[in-house]
């Protein structure tokens, strides 16, 4: 999901309009205003996630105009796929980071033992892969960026180690 794209163009703002527009028109007493907590959630999350995207995407956009070499400093490795040719006078440099986040923990069930209850939980953790893809010119001078987020898959806590990749 490009979330970039979903939300480009004023769309969020419709979006966060007619998210409260019942609970603002539709009160039963005035100068009341019965906002739920579910609606409410659901725009902080919206706008973190506007904000967590933008900050990648400006992050990248301040590369533009200068040479590839100052991404390859900035990263600290060669790009997973290196000068692919993608039309004329136009190259890509492909990156892909694999970062790890705790999300909680969750029930596994319990024991009981005599008076004694023992309740087991373990370790909730996701993977997810942020590929960025910068296009240069013959010179090698940043010309354009693309990025995206892959969907998240469960990992083992245990064997993974949690944190973001660079911006």
């Amino acid at each position: 999901m490009n979330v970039q794209a979903a939300f480009s163009d004023g769309r969020l703002v419709r979006f966060i309009f007619f998210l409260y527009y019942p609970a603002l028109c539709f009160t039963r007493r005035k100068n009341a205003m019965s906002i739920s907590f579910i609606r409410t959630a659901l725009l902080a999350g919206l706008i973190c996630l506007s904000a967590a995207c933008s900050s990648l995407d400006s992050s990248m956009k301040r590369y533009v105009g200068k040479p590839i070499d100052i991404v390859y400093e900035r990263y600290g490795r060669a790009p997973d796929t290196e000068r692919v040719k993608v039309g004329e006078n136009r190259y890509s440099y492909f990156w892909r980071f694999t970062y790890y986040y705790p999300d909680g923990r969750e029930y596994q069930g319990s024991s009981q033992n005599g008076p004694i209850i023992t309740n087991y939980y373990s370790d909730v953790c996701y993977g997810q892969h942020s590929d960025r893809t910068f296009f240069t010119n013959s010179e090698g001078i940043i010309i354009d960026y693309h990025w995206a987020l892959s969907n998240s898959w469960r990992v083992n806590c245990n064997n993974h180690v949690m944190g973001r990749p660079p911006r």
